[in-house]
């Protein structure tokens, strides 16, 4: 007999089933474009602004200047800004060392980090401009990497190759094998002109991109996503370069990774809204595939809350008369179809994951913790969300 619940289980599945074909196919299709390194941007070298926003970054803005210094890039055709956003630490005292190499430090009153970066950008002189964390890393190899994605005209903004670079604890595996999921994911929805995000370690822009669509919104909680999705409203393009890597520190405790996912849901969701316009046929596939899945996913959470609290009042009678044994009764076609799923995402995720990060030691019971475990946590982030939204908290650096 059919489950009272069927007519909200198979639709979930067959959704998640198509997703999982389409991205597959779309792998599949450009699976040789995957490892594509990038080329010499055939001798143009123009003027880079690096905005580097910092807010009681004292102990890390020394190693991102140093890593900015330290590129391979022309040091006289890069401008360096670090926009001290009112820290109330020695970020701006240590910043202001780096004078002597050409380093720019512009003190403000806190505002927030997008505030920043638009003070930021009309200071700037830049032909392209960069933006970079105060807790990030660039490789020396970096820019010239990400330059040459430039070469069509209606790219308006490059996203860099986000890794960490170790990982010394569970929490910060699952968050290395995220980092390079991300990447992994950002590289495949590139091949249709979906890429959702311009990752705040380090992005680069056309200057003329912000006159064209605007600066970056301060009331966005996640800027850095807010303004990717407004530059593909405007129908530009955005590009990601897997070989321009770039290190960025991650939360070190459990609290510290909540506050920040917390943060970025929030964003997220009131991102998803301001742009549901969005899902429109003129899009293309971010309009009516990348975006309508973003937003299923935020049914998925309450879907999945009304099935676990179903089933807890009004379980199978297998389940009062024969406890655990009941489990191996009631197993039945979705049960299946979740392992198969888990299975096929690991097989996956180890093979396609494994191919590209050669370098980064992907080991399969970290992939296999991966996909168990980060479920778990994003359905506690989000009702860390939910939980914030409902109670009107506001949020700062």
């Amino acid at each position: 007999m059919a489950e009272p619940l069927w007519f909200i289980e198979y639709p979930v599945s067959f959704i998640s089933i198509f997703v999982a074909v389409f991205f597959t196919l779309i792998y599949l299709k450009n699976f040789n474009r995957m490892e594509h390194k990038s080329k010499q941007a055939h001798g143009w070298e123009p003027k880079i602004t690096i905005l580097i926003p910092a807010y009681n970054e004292e102990n890390s803005i020394a190693a991102c200047l140093d890593s900015v210094l330290a590129s391979d890039y022309p040091r006289e055709k890069m401008e360096i800004l670090v926009l001290d956003d009112g820290s109330t630490d020695k970020t701006a005292e240590i910043a202001k060392r780096y004078s002597t190499h050409g380093v720019i430090v512009c003190s403000k009153e806190n505002t927030g980090k997008a505030d920043s970066l638009n003070f930021g950008i009309k200071k700037s002189t830049g032909e392209i401009i960069a933006t970079l964390d105060a807790d990030s890393f660039i490789s020396p190899y970096s820019i010239r990497r990400m330059l040459p994605l430039f070469e069509d005209e209606t790219v308006g903004a490059v996203a860099s190759a986000v890794k960490v670079k170790k990982a010394k604890n569970l929490l910060e595996e699952i968050q290395r094998i995220e980092y390079l999921f991300a990447l992994f994911s950002r590289k495949v929805v590139s091949f249709i002109e979906s890429v959702q995000v311009t990752p705040g370690p380090f992005s680069m822009f056309r200057r003329w991109i912000f006159d064209k669509v605007g600066d970056f919104d301060t009331k966005s909680l996640v800027e850095d996503q807010e303004i990717a999705l407004r530059i593909q409203s405007h129908h530009y393009k955005i590009r990601c370069s897997l070989d321009a890597d770039v290190f960025t520190e991650i939360p070190r405790t459990f609290l510290d990774l909540m506050k920040q996912r917390t943060r970025w849901q929030r964003g997220g969701f009131w991102n998803s809204l301001k742009y549901l316009k969005m899902i429109n046929p003129k899009y293309g596939d971010l309009g009516m595939i990348i975006l309508p899945f973003g937003v299923f996913g935020y049914l998925m959470l309450v879907i999945f809350l009304v099935l676990a609290v179903y089933y807890m009042f009004y379980g199978s009678p297998y389940q009062e008369a024969l406890s655990y044994d009941s489990y191996l009764l009631a197993f039945r076609e979705l049960h299946v179809f979740g392992i198969l799923m888990i299975g096929l995402a690991f097989l996956w995720l180890f093979y396609g994951m494994g191919r590209l990060f050669r370098e980064q030691e992907l080991h399969p019971v970290s992939i296999f913790l991966y996909i168990i475990l980060y479920p778990m946590l994003i359905t506690l982030f989000w009702f860390s969300a939910a939980y914030k939204e409902l109670r009107g908290e506001g949020f700062s650096w």
